[in-house]
């Protein structure tokens, strides 16, 4: 489901990926709050990665609907 980057992006910052997708969203959300944009409010590498993990857990068909 996540690419070797996303992986080591989780492991990187202490992020279980096997933690289910509410703890999941919850924390790289954090982590792009955090480190996810520059100074000027562009996105870093970090960010990039943050918003392509985010997309993933989104577009989950297993995603619970409210």
């Amino acid at each position: 489901m996540f690419s070797i980057t996303q992986l080591n992006l989780m492991k990187k910052h202490g992020i279980d990926p096997k933690g289910g997708a509410l703890y999941l969203e919850e924390q790289i959300s954090n982590l792009l709050m955090l480190k996810g944009y520059d100074g000027h409010g562009n996105p870093t590498e970090t960010g990039l990665i943050c918003e392509s993990i985010i997309d993933i857990l989104t577009n989950s068909p297993n995603r619970l609907k409210i």
